[in-house]
């Protein structure tokens, strides 16, 4: 049995979890922060070295005013506690990040979060923030051309913003929807790709298990063929 290395989840239906409940959009948000950390604390237990999570993409910012403002609270208050406790936990960040319309502060913020020195690593959490599968290709792509490099994947994929995590073996959607939204398109070529109808914040290590048990039931090719 083949050892999963790598996790991506779309941590989708937090607003809708929020609004069947006549709460604010920005409670569904901060529950759905919560239920990133239990699923940090999942991984560390199952030795699953790497997690990727779509936090904000580059269409988020059509969202309104208010609730982007509040996921940006959550953002900030989401370094200070993985400065004070989850870098402690063995959790290495790392920010799938594109520049712009990213303030000066924010990219100051996610540097200083980068470089803390983590030992020994037990999780390494990368955050699609200001993320945009798209617009990380062609900025790829404008990379290598001026840097006159090999064009092939392997140089390719060194350039990427996910670089140098794995492709991912799993990809994990909740909240009912059957689509890729834009994500790790390039990463995702031969990844399992899960689809549930919960929304984020009633996810739970159960369904994570069943996941990673069903993951372990099919049989990967990867375009190849035994007999």
């Amino acid at each position: 049995m083949s050892k999963i290395k790598h996790i991506a989840i779309i941590m989708d239906g937090n607003a809708r979890w929020a609004k069947a409940r006549l709460l604010p959009v920005s409670t569904g948000h901060l529950e759905g922060f919560k239920k990133l950390q239990a699923m940090v604390n999942c991984f560390i237990e199952r030795d699953i070295p790497y997690l990727s999570v779509y936090a904000f993409s580059t269409e988020n910012w059509k969202r309104p005013k208010e609730e982007i403002e509040g996921i940006f609270k959550i953002f900030y208050d989401g370094i200070e506690k993985y400065i004070k406790d989850w870098s402690k936990k063995g959790v290495k960040l790392k920010f799938f990040s594109l520049r712009e319309n990213l303030s000066s502060d924010v990219l100051n913020l996610i540097e200083t979060s980068e470089k803390i020195e983590v030992s020994p690593i037990k999780v390494n959490l990368g955050v699609a923030f200001n993320y945009g599968s798209r617009k990380e290709i062609l900025h790829t792509a404008a990379k290598i051309k001026s840097l006159d490099s090999n064009y092939d994947e392997e140089n390719f994929s060194k350039m990427l913003l996910t670089y140098p995590f794995p492709d991912p073996d799993i990809l994990i959607r909740t909240g009912g929807e059957k689509r890729i939204s834009n994500f790790l398109l390039w990463q995702i070529a031969y990844t399992e790709l899960f689809f549930v109808d919960k929304f984020w914040p009633d996810f739970t290590e159960k369904d994570l298990d069943n996941i990673i048990a069903e993951f372990h039931s099919r049989q990967r090719r990867f375009g190849g063929r035994t007999s």
